[in-house]
């Protein structure tokens, strides 16, 4: 996504392009599917405040991600690198502030320098900002941890200016995850943004990496 390039018009598109992948928006064209369901909803202030922590006792479900796996449950915590659910959180609220070079620190550090690049050049081009895709009452959902790999899930609002509908909303912490998939099977289906129909507006989870003892949301998807 953050590939070196001369910045025009076209490439500002295609950042934001991006940043929909990332905010739940499989891909940046119109659609109607949307994930909503029954489960309690994790809210949080724009930008996220909701994490994930340690599952007392594990749901249902985490049994069949594999062994080895580690599955966190919703709760508060503040944007940073220390966790994927904190790394997830500080995506979105960057996101929701349209503070676009503020999104490089949960980007893994090599592709660092083209991200404030193209970050810098939305960031100045405020006329862009009532196109860009963004949240409402997010929240961190159930995250997974596989050794230096996670997938997280997410709850609230995702909206996408210009698409069909305008906006989807997902209120189950476990969902995606309660689909009874292997970690394997939804690290590879988040990385390639096949977790949700092509060309719709649908609820997906988020592939996180850690390097360096820090963890990062993998830009590179979508």
């Amino acid at each position: 996504m953050f590939e070196t390039r001369r910045v025009t018009p076209a490439a500002v598109a295609m950042l934001a392009c991006g940043f929909a992948a990332m905010l739940a928006l499989a891909a940046c064209s119109s659609g109607s599917s949307s994930s909503s369901a029954a489960s309690s909803s994790t809210a949080g202030s724009p930008g996220g405040t909701a994490s994930a922590s340690p599952s007392a006792s594990g749901p249902s479900w985490a049994s069949a991600l594999g062994p080895g796996v580690t599955v966190q449950a919703p709760a508060p915590a503040t944007p940073g690198n220390d966790s994927p659910a904190e790394a997830m959180a500080g995506y979105a609220k960057a996101i929701s502030g349209t503070k676009f070079q503020a999104v490089c620190p949960y980007q893994p550090p090599s592709g660092r320098s083209n991200c404030l690049s193209e970050a810098k050049a939305i960031d100045l081009d405020r006329p862009y900002h009532s196109k860009v895709p963004y949240t409402k009452n997010f929240g961190v959902g159930y995250v997974a941890i596989d050794g230096s790999k996670a997938v997280v899930g997410t709850t609230g609002t995702y909206c996408q200016p210009g698409a069909s509908p305008l906006c989807l909303t997902n209120d189950d912490p476990a969902a995606i995850f309660a689909s009874g998939k292997s970690f394997a099977s939804l690290y590879k289906m988040a990385i390639a943004g096949t977790d949700s129909p092509p060309g719709k507006n649908s609820y997906t989870l988020y592939p996180c990496v850690e390097l360096g003892g820090k963890w990062y949301v993998d830009l590179s998807v979508g």
